[in-house]
């Protein structure tokens, strides 16, 4: 058998490390994390490999050579990326025989030799070694059947999409005959294409679980832990690392071959690279390169640092920095906390503005809260990373000052990178979703809450679709990066605050019925406002009344819309008006996208119709057209409240056009008897992918999540780290309320079942 190593990535989360260097030449116990790999290859007996490079080609196959720890070594060289399946592709002349593809940047000491016999027992045109995690969002996930043939794959999925607790670890054993289903130079990934593509083909497509140890140095923080875990013995090695341990009570340092540390410096859980010098310094809990020279007072705090480091007197390195090679740190002069110093440049006592990484993007929304500087801060560094990742930004802003100034910090940021950015004022998320779906251009809404000076900003893709867009993985990558491209000329903010207002107010009116002689009562709230407006172009009389924190309209001593009121009972609420309207509608659609989940029922009904329903804004299937994506806002009231209750009142005009309470009852009375009830169940974060893999077998899955029966009863499960959104749905309130109670017991069942298992 041959081999692959895969060596090609450019490692951006690594940088400004990876500048100047490979990522697998990044070192762990000063050895690269590439030399590990071809010492695990000859101790399988494979004796021959092809490494693939593409970034920083010439400076691999110079560091190391035709042979590497006895294994002879052939270079294929990818002029331009072509991803992981490409890249072996790439060297189909090399392998003439079945063949192990392995990452050439990552630590493990799983046994491949187990694998290697299930791969000769099942012949499989692929097996995939997986290991079960319980950090698994990073990660792309492999669900299999007691065969081990594989049922399904996801990659780095939300929460929501965990549907198990074993990773993909990126190393593959496969016969040739693969090479077949690939293209030569055409950029193909294993597990985002070839991989789904087999699958649905009926390919014999298998994986292999396997206990030990393994780490993707994708980032400074996995480095540190793979080092750490190295110099502690959680991994067996396949080498022994060149230097000396330090031991200093129950804490160890590793320092390499020629380093000398002098005077009185403390080192305490770091590494230290061949032929530096420490002199009367302290570093603690960082990953220093080699060559380095740190001199008396100077400190090291929780960081990665590449070759060739001069710390002056009394300089100071601060927690989470990154610095790459040949970084000069001048006497007294100190890095921002979460600094990143690119390669050979300086840090005086008068340099600062390194922005910190961020901490503050979860799901496609940026939340902050702290003081004002912070916030221009961050929400200028979210500016900058939504300006690298696209041309052209809506910003719709709430009403309050503290908005405003969110907002102008994210649109010079954005300004900054060359981003043309048009903004709106007093607008609101709904009216930011419509302009993203109806111009194509990827928005943000900005709102704030003044007295906790608290601010936040919501994403929307080119589709108004958030979280899960490609959109806003891009802008958390970017933001998370903290990366810088080309200067670029300054972008410009162009003030669109009425024409978009104009636009949604007339969408609005579109959806109105008539409503001359109509008197319509709404309250007090920026969507309640334009809906207003909306209404009175359509010839309403409206006025605002603060009875409740919905919308109504009063005719004939009914109030209806979001929440539908009759001598203060309440009649119908969001979910319900949406039914109605749903069930109502004949206009023989196929695909009908929901924000929401619907009533089962509701939903059962429709499908009977012969409608298919999706959630794109949760669920958003592979090879789903641009059309489809458009045809998400042919029923923008499932999207937005405002255009929901414009859909309503049409809805029940064409009942009756005077809006009766008898036409109101029958309506409502048509509709399938539900209630719902909303509540969480938390639990402890580690324990997540163990408690939903476990789900995935128990519950049914549904587009939204997953799904409970029980009784006449459904419960919804949303998974998020660390926590369980249950919707439960019953006849009545208290059935709701008893499924839910029975929901909770389930979980609680389960995950101590888990958690007994594992240990």
């Amino acid at each position: 058998m041959k081999a692959v190593l895969l060596a090609g990535g450019r490692g951006t989360r690594l940088a400004p490390l990876t500048d100047t260097c490979p990522k697998p030449l990044v070192r762990v116990l000063d050895i690269p994390v590439i030399e590990y790999a071809f010492a695990t290859l000859k101790k399988m007996g494979i004796t021959t490999a092809a490494v693939t490079t593409c970034y920083r080609a010439d400076e691999m196959r110079a560091v190391l050579g035709d042979v590497v720890h006895g294994v002879d070594v052939y270079y294929v060289k990818e002029e331009t990326p072509l991803g992981t399946a490409g890249a072996v592709k790439a060297c189909e002349e090399f392998l003439d025989e079945d063949f192990l593809v392995l990452s050439a940047d990552a630590l493990f000491d799983l046994d491949l030799d187990l694998a290697l016999d299930f791969f000769e027992q099942h012949r499989p045109l692929a097996a995939l070694v997986l290991t079960e995690r319980d950090d698994v969002g990073e990660y792309g996930l492999v669900r299999t059947d007691r065969e081990g043939r594989i049922l399904g794959f996801s990659e780095k999925p939300s929460w929501q999409g965990v549907f198990t607790n074993r990773i993909n670890c990126g190393i593959y054993l496969c016969r040739k005959e693969i090479l077949s289903h690939l293209e030569a130079g055409v950029p193909t990934d294993f597990s985002h294409d070839l991989f789904p593509r087999l699958l649905s083909a009926g390919e014999d497509l298998r994986g292999v679980c396997l206990e030990g140890y393994w780490c993707d140095i994708g980032n400074a923080a996995a480095l540190y832990d793979c080092n750490m875990d190295a110099l502690y013995g959680r991994i067996r090695l396949p080498l022994i690392p060149r230097g000396r341990v330090l031991q200093s009570g129950a804490t160890k340092s590793f320092v390499g071959e020629g380093a000398v540390l002098l005077g009185a410096s403390r080192i305490e859980e770091s590494i230290i690279g061949a032929a530096s010098r420490v002199i009367g310094a302290q570093i603690r809990a960082s990953v220093i390169g080699r060559g380095a020279t740190i001199e008396s007072g100077a400190t090291v705090t929780s960081s990665i640092v590449g070759d060739r480091l001069r710390c002056e007197k009394g300089a100071a390195v601060s927690a989470y920095s990154v610095l790459g090679n040949d970084v000069h740190v001048a006497e007294f002069a100190r890095t921002d906390e979460g600094a990143r110093v690119s390669a050979g440049e300086t840090v005086t006592v008068k340099e600062d503005g390194f922005v910190k990484p961020c901490e503050h993007f979860n799901g496609g929304v940026f939340s902050l809260q702290g003081d004002i500087s912070a916030l221009e801060r961050e929400f200028f560094a979210l500016g900058t990373a939504l300006g690298e990742t696209v041309d052209t930004l809506f910003c719709g802003v709430s009403q309050g000052k503290l908005a405003s100034f969110a907002a102008s910090a994210l649109c010079l940021g954005a300004q900054s990178r060359g981003a043309c950015v048009r903004r709106a004022d007093s607008a609101t998320e709904e009216m930011t979703r419509f302009v993203a779906a109806t111009s194509r251009t990827p928005s943000v809404f900005v709102r704030a809450k003044e007295s906790a000076l608290f601010a936040e900003a919501q994403l929307f893709d080119e589709n108004g679709l958030s979280p899960l867009s490609a959109f806003c993985r891009a802008v958390s990558s970017r933001l998370c990066q903290n990366e810088t491209g080309e200067e670029k000329e300054v972008g410009v903010c162009l003030d669109t605050g009425a024409k978009t207002q104009d636009a949604y107010r007339t969408y609005l009116a579109g959806l109105l019925p008539p409503l001359e002689g109509k008197t319509l009562t709404f309250c007090e709230s920026e969507t309640a406002k334009v809906l207003s407006e909306a209404a009175r172009e359509c010839g309403a009389e409206t006025h605002v009344s603060s009875m409740s924190d919905g919308l109504f309209f009063d005719v004939d001593a009914s109030r209806l819309a979001l929440f539908v009121y009759l001598d203060g009972k309440l009649l119908c609420d969001a979910e319900h008006l949406r039914a109605a309207i749903l069930l109502g509608d004949r206009e023989g659609r196929k695909t009908l996208f929901c924000r929401a989940p619907l009533a089962v029922e509701v939903e059962e009904t429709l499908r009977r119709r012969g409608i298919l329903i999706r959630y794109p804004e949760v669920y958003l299937p592979r090879g789903i057209d641009e059309v489809e994506r458009a045809a998400a806002f042919c029923d923008f009231y499932l999207y937005d409240l405002a255009a929901l209750c414009a859909a309503g009142l049409k809805y029940f005009y064409s009942l009756s056009k005077e809006f009766d309470a008898k036409t109101l009852f029958g309506a409502l009375e048509s509709l399938p008897t539900f209630a719902m009830q909303k509540r969480e169940y938390i639990f402890e974060k580690r324990d997540s992918a163990r408690l939903f893999s476990r789900l995935w077998d128990e519950a049914e899955e549904s587009e939204g999540g997953l799904l409970l029966r029980h009784g006449s009863g459904v419960a919804h499960l949303y998974p998020a780290h660390g926590r369980v959104r249950i919707l439960s749905e019953g006849a009545d309130a208290e059935a709701a309320a008893e499924l839910c109670d029975w929901t909770e017991e389930r979980l609680n069942t389960t995950l101590k079942s888990v958690l007994r298992r594992n240990e």
